[in-house]
């Protein structure tokens, strides 16, 4: 890395021009070769592009004068809790992307006017049973039986040394179902997506459970099994 002094007639550079790039730090001004940005364009991230598109077009051309200040009145009003501290308020416009893509996952259909509330039911208890490769059971119990307009969306992630005692950041969405007061075997489901699992290996699922009359989602519980023979 080539370092440069400043002094007249030119006393700073930014950007890129040919194969090097000009950049500060608290060293001072530098030079770099250029570096191509990686660009990647995955099914996931195509999807993912295709719904917040479909619903900024939504906020602007189908939601009536109407229908964007009633979702600005409910940001004005609804304080969602910061973990880290503080409660950041959010617009309408934020409201809305957020209930568009939680309830066009859950039924097909866009939000227009806004819920009353963002109420939704929180989930007292769960857990896994223990999970056999032998018998296929991969296990998943829910309490108390979710309220009609409830749904909930398990994600796991794959397979992890059995020292590992924290999830990570590896999800892969498996399940989504409105019956989810009773138990969920989740072996087929896991093992198309993962392959086979290996006796004492540990995963983890996220639990989001989601109100889509009211287009809101509680916070995710996440619960961690070994494997057994």
């Amino acid at each position: 890395m080539a370092r440069v002094t400043p002094g007249t007639p030119i006393n700073d550079a930014r950007g890129s021009a040919g194969d090097y790039t000009f950049a500060r730090n608290r060293g001072g001004l530098y030079i770099r070769a250029k570096v191509p940005p990686t660009y990647t364009n995955t099914t996931k991230q195509q999807n993912n592009r295709n719904a917040l598109a479909a619903a900024v077009s939504a906020w602007q051309s189908t939601l009536t004068q109407a229908d964007r200040d009633g979702w600005n009145a409910l940001a004005d009003r609804s304080s969602p809790k910061n973990p880290n501290g503080g409660n950041p308020r959010l617009s309408g416009f934020q409201l809305y992307i957020r209930a568009y893509r939680l309830r066009y996952t859950v039924t097909g259909t866009a939000p227009t006017s806004p819920p009353a509330t963002l109420y939704v039911a929180a989930k007292t208890s769960v857990y896994f049973d223990t999970p056999s490769i032998s018998g296929s059971t991969l296990t998943l119990h829910f309490k108390p039986t979710l309220p009609t307009g409830h749904f909930v969306r398990i994600s796991m992630t794959p397979q992890w040394s059995a020292g590992r005692n924290f999830p990570p950041n590896h999800w892969v969405r498996l399940y989504q179902a409105n019956n989810a007061d009773l138990a969920e075997n989740l072996f087929t489901a896991w093992t198309t997506q993962f392959g086979t699992p290996t006796t004492g290996l540990k995963v983890w699922a996220k639990v989001l459970v989601i109100n889509h009359n009211t287009y809101s989602a509680a916070p995710a519980i996440i619960v961690g099994t070994t494997w057994t023979a």
